[in-house]
């Protein structure tokens, strides 16, 4: 049985689960299959961004050249194995919410002249690994 082997060059795996299907198709043409070793398939994701802090707006690669980062799969039936994780959240930088972690934290203000109500939804969401040693991150030449 074949392993898969997910080396991401330049990209991040979790938009394909996250972005509109315009996006995942595009996310979907960006996978290539560069070949095997042994049993393990290896499969490579490149892609670009524009940095909205660039005058210049020029695309970017989304990890430096050289970057290889891996996650190891489940083996899928009994659940265990693979990259793990579970959501926590981080402090809310903001004294109305007591500087407390908290799932989202919600509030509004009134301006006059002209009358606007604003509205602000804040999170801090960070996912801790339970195996951190299923994945890894390298500079390869």
């Amino acid at each position: 049985m074949k392993k898969s082997v997910i080396a991401l060059v330049a990209g991040v795996a979790a938009l394909a689960f996250t972005a509109p299907v315009q996006a995942q198709e595009k996310f979907k043409a960006c996978w290539v299959y560069v070949g095997s070793i042994g049993d393990f398939d290896f499969w490579v994701y490149q892609d670009v961004y524009v940095d909205p802090d660039d005058p210049t707006q020029a695309t970017k690669k989304l990890l430096p050249e050289y970057s290889v980062t891996m996650a190891a799969r489940g083996d899928g039936d009994s659940g265990r194995g693979g990259l793990e994780g579970a959501r926590a959240y981080g402090a809310i930088q903001d004294e109305a919410a007591s500087y407390q972690s908290t799932r989202f934290f919600t509030k509004s203000w009134l301006e006059e002249d002209p009358a606007v109500r604003w509205l602000l939804l804040q999170s801090a969401p960070l996912v801790v690994p339970y195996r951190p040693n299923a994945s890894f991150s390298a500079v390869v030449r």
